[in-house]
């Protein structure tokens, strides 16, 4: 595939749609009744195929999934425009700004799991064909975090 192979769509909305959306616009019958269909947010389908194609385990499936998803939450870009820097600022995002459901900071574990589903989406994102096989990974530069000291074995 080419360097400017672009896995999201974007959708521009003429003036006259966007009346549409408005919600104090008059509408004619004709007008109101324009079925629209939702159009799938290719980097949820990456998601999906990147799962089905991967051998984890259920568990890990599923916290990559939740992991994947809150990037895709967190930056609008499509998978091939991302950045190094934006994982970077991704990262600095999930040790600042993202808690647990107790209101707790993430683990520096937690964080380090979202980058790891990361950098193996994007490996996988590259031999799949979607990025140029030469290309840079935009993971490539990022650092997990430290963790605590290793627990001192029981003699």
């Amino acid at each position: 595939m080419s360097a400017n192979f672009n896995p999201l769509i974007r959708i521009v909305v003429s003036n006259s749609e966007a009346q549409l959306k408005e919600p104090n616009v008059s509408r004619s019958p004709a007008r109101s009744e324009v079925l629209r269909t939702e159009i799938p947010d290719l980097r949820l389908e990456r998601i999906k195929e990147f799962l089905q194609a991967s051998n984890l385990a259920p568990n890990s499936q599923k916290a990559y999934r939740i992991e994947l998803e809150r990037f895709v939450a967190w930056s609008s870009k499509a998978w091939i425009d991302v950045t190094p820097r934006e994982i970077a600022q991704f990262k600095q995002y999930l040790v600042k700004d993202c808690t647990t459901r107790q209101g707790k900071p993430l683990s520096p574990a937690a964080i380090n799991q979202a980058l790891t589903a990361l950098k193996s989406f994007y490996r996988w994102f590259q031999l799949a064909g979607y990025m140029e096989i030469t290309a840079v990974l935009p993971t490539a530069a990022v650092k997990f975090q430290k963790l605590g000291k290793p627990l001192i074995a029981r003699q």
